[in-house]
Parts: structure tokens; C-alpha cells; sequence
């Protein structure tokens, strides 16, 4: 397996999402934001507004050997009242996906939700055709809580989402 380490972003890590987030096959399940952003000046423009101190964990996922920075994840929507956050990861580079990756990455950022900022629960939502997706969290715990019907349209067809949770 290939070993990556995590940690935080800032500016000079603003060039490989140039490519990643104009890449239709990287974002196809991500945010739809992403599809707005298709030039240097508004990517930029998001990239510099992830970096603004904040209370969410925005963590760059890093391979050990190179430190080629290969995506992001963490853990936002924080709701102070139920100590619930919503769980996210992008893995821009094509070249490691389908490696396990997702799943390290995943349970790293659980423990850190639990342990650092004392969650009680993660939650998150995946596209059902993301089918990679859903393999790397169950295999890292999460259990599916529900669906939201026709969540985004992809490639013309209404796209259903699921919604999984951990709890501590």
C-alpha cells in the first residue's frame, strides 16, 4: 500500500487543483461547487477561502516518499450542539485511486474527529453509483442511516445519495 501522511494545507499547495477540479472524471461526485470553478482565478479565489482559519479540520493527504500532494479531506458543517460533523474527501489524482487510500484516510480522520474534537458522531453522503466510495466507508466503519431521492442530476439522470454515519 502506499503510504501518505496528512497535513494542513496552505498556498503553495493551490497548483495540482488547477487540473484536479477542471477534470469532469475527478469531480463527477464531488461538490457541485467544483463545477463552477473552471479557471485559475476562481479556483483560486476557493482555495484561498479553505485556508481562512476556521473550526472545521481541512487536512491535505500527502504521499510519504515524494510529498506530492494527491487531495484533501476532513471533517466540516460542525454542529457544536450534537458534536456531529459531516465527513469529506477528494483524491484529485487519478493515479491513486482504487489503492486504499480512501479508506487510511478515512479512519485517520475519524480518529481525529473523536479523540481531537471530541465528536460523537461523523456523518456523511456518497452518490449509490460511487461505488468505491461506499466500499471505502463501510470498510472504515460507517453503516448506512438513509437516502436522499434524486440529490443531484450526473450525466443527465437524477443521482440518489446515501447517507452514512458513525457514531463514537
Amino acid at each position: 500500500m502506499v503510504e501518505i501522511y496528512l497535513k494542513q494545507l496552505v498556498i503553495q499547495n493551490l497548483d495540482p487543483f488547477y487540473n484536479w477540479l477542471v477534470d469532469d472524471q475527478v469531480t463527477k461526485y464531488s461538490l457541485s461547487l467544483f463545477k463552477r470553478l473552471n479557471n485559475k482565478s476562481s479556483i483560486e479565489k476557493w482555495f484561498v477561502n479553505l485556508l481562512l482559519p476556521n473550526k472545521e479540520l481541512i487536512l491535505g493527504i500527502f504521499i510519504k516518499n515524494t510529498n506530492e500532494l494527491i487531495g484533501y479531506a476532513g471533517i466540516c458543517c460542525l454542529n457544536k450542539i450534537g458534536n456531529v460533523g459531516e465527513y469529506f474527501i477528494f483524491i484529485g489524482n487519478k493515479e491513486y485511486w482504487g489503492k486504499g487510500i480512501s479508506t487510511d484516510v478515512t479512519k485517520r480522520i475519524i480518529e481525529i474527529g473523536f479523540s481531537k474534537m471530541k465528536l460523537k458522531e461523523i456523518t456523511l453522503t456518497v452518490f449509490e453509483q460511487n461505488i468505491a466510495g461506499v466500499k471505502s466507508y463501510l470498510k472504515a466503519g460507517f453503516i448506512e442511516t438513509g437516502i436522499i431521492k434524486n440529490a443531484r442530476c450526473i450525466d443527465g439522470e437524477f443521482r440518489n445519495k446515501i447517507i452514512m454515519s458513525i457514531m463514537k
